[in-house]
């Protein structure tokens, strides 16, 4: 059955008529709770199947019981370089970016106690998530970006417009409608109501940027109760910091062609903490058991928004064809998010000591998100319920191997599947007084990941080297009404561990 795009646009129009909030939506909080496969050289070749295994510093951001394995101090020292392309069946964008990828010191304590073997203590950074993206589009399309600022413009007066306060610093005016009105883009038709200035078809250009990365320091500890039991927890404070430029254009088929530009810029930076307990059970030499919970973590986060506008060739109020240009100026919005909780449960095997095999299943309901301010979330009471309607449970599938072909030399193997995050065919929604003008939706679907790698151990010294490809399904649209194209993103990462243990 084809997918009814009229009534996408329909329902997206009384989305933005009815609901009342700021600028926050389902794609934002997907954005920053979403957490890709990160950590050493090790455990990125495994595809991050370590949750049960322990003895490396990925377990402070995976499952810190892994910590009481450590019966030495070590240091370690990660460089990724991630080279991604990002396709739809017109377009082609790539990307390459170098980062430090995770640093770690662990203070082993050895205590040799018949119950207390070992108290070990950890710090670490990681960087858990690059956004580092570049899309591209050309599209044909019988829905125009006016259509929705005169959507949004209805039951405001023209007055409000031309108030000396300008419409970008009213509460109750969507800075896409006042756009629309500076450009010269929507038209009063009386009682508070506004048409387009043109239905006709249009040819759209669409180009989306993003830059910045999450990262995360932790303070972990780690125990070793009898060589039976291992329990870990671990304090990580999360920073964001990510910018998105998005360029947006269209030209009408019609007999005078009327264009328009509009170029968004939006900055996120926030910072927020979290809370993760782990246990390892070991009832034979040969079986390891594990189960780590993560507790949401809470942002608090700064939004700036900007937008420049230019039309060209439409109608002034006299009659007169004139290109028109137009800023909102700088909004700002201040909010809460709580990502949801994640579970990790896990099964190793140790095989004579040459081999290991690790499996990992990861459970993170997407639905529980939650926006809030300072107070309480009812202020945003729809958004929230956008996100329990439309986000899903996620299931994460991680399996990895390592074999110690020579006393100083392993090899590596892993892979992973993840199912979607979101309801296909989900647009983005704002809210009619939005100061977002930006309507893009890039909805992810499944995913997968493959993996491997080398490594050495010396007495004191190791050096591992990892290649991860991640391919990732999802659909684009510039604005909501038009029908989504298929894109794929693929991530090629290398990595490089240098690690010293005394």
């Amino acid at each position: 059955m084809g997918i009814n795009f009229k009534k996408i646009f329909l329902a997206y129009i009384f989305a933005i008529s009815f609901f009342i909030g700021k600028s926050q939506e389902l794609f934002d909080a997907l954005n920053f709770a979403e957490l890709p496969i990160q950590g050493t050289a090790r455990s990125m070749s495994m595809s991050g199947a370590f949750g049960a295994l322990g003895g490396e510093p990925t377990c402070m951001i995976t499952n810190p019981a892994g910590l009481g394995i450590y019966r030495s101090c070590e240091a370690t020292l990660t460089l990724n370089n991630n080279f991604s392309q990002h396709n739809t069946s017109s377009t082609r964008n790539s990307n390459n970016h170098f980062t430090l990828g995770q640093a770690s010191y662990v203070h082993a304590i050895l205590l040799n106690k018949k119950v207390l073997i070992a108290s070990n203590f950890a710090i670490s950074f990681n960087r858990l998530k690059n956004f580092q993206n570049k899309y591209s589009l050309t599209n044909e399309a019988s829905s125009s970006i006016i259509n929705y600022m005169a959507n949004q413009a209805n039951g405001i007066s023209e007055n409000a417009f031309l108030e000396t306060n300008e419409p970008y610093n009213n509460s109750q005016i969507g800075w896409l409608s006042a756009l629309g009105y500076d450009n010269y883009l929507i038209n009063s038709s009386g009682l508070k109501q506004w048409e387009p200035m043109n239905n006709a078809k249009v040819a759209s250009n669409y180009k989306y940027v993003e830059t910045g990365g999450i990262d995360e320091f932790n303070i972990s500890y780690g125990a070793n109760l009898a060589h039976l039991f291992y329990l870990g927890a671990s304090v990580g404070v999360q920073t964001i910091e990510k910018s998105v430029t998005s360029f947006y254009s269209e030209k009408f088929h019609s007999l005078d062609e009327e264009e328009l530009q509009m170029k968004n810029k939006v900055v996120f930076s926030g910072v927020g903490c979290n809370l993760k307990l782990g246990i390892i059970a070991r009832p034979t030499s040969f079986l390891r058991l594990g189960f780590a919970y993560h507790t949401p973590t809470v942002y608090v986060i700064s939004q700036h928004s900007i937008t420049e506008m230019e039309s060209r060739n439409v109608l002034d109020e006299k009659g007169n064809r004139v290109d028109v240009s137009s800023s909102t100026g700088e909004g700002v919005d201040n909010y809460q998010l709580k990502t949801p909780s994640r579970f990790l449960f896990s099964t190793a095997f140790i095989i004579k000591k040459k081999a290991l095999v690790d499996i990992d299943y990861e459970l993170v309901d997407y639905r529980t998100m939650l926006y809030a301010d300072e107070f309480s979330t009812e202020n945003f009471s729809n958004e929230n319920r956008i996100i329990k309607n439309f986000a899903k449970i996620n299931h994460t599938l991680k399996v990895g191997g390592e074999y110690r072909v020579l006393d100083f030399l392993s090899l590596r193997l892993g892979g992973a599947f993840a199912t979607p995050l979101i309801e296909p065919n989900t647009m983005k929604t704002l809210p009619e007084n939005s100061i977002r003008t930006d309507l893009e939706s890039i909805a992810k679907s499944w995913s997968y990941n493959v993996s491997g790698g080398i490594g050495f151990r010396w007495t004191y010294w190791g050096i591992d080297l990892a290649y991860q490809y991640n391919q990732q399904y999802a659909t684009l649209a510039p604005i909501a009404g038009v029908k989504p194209v298929n894109l794929t993103n693929s991530y090629h990462n290398i990595l490089l561990t240098g690690s010293f243990r005394f």
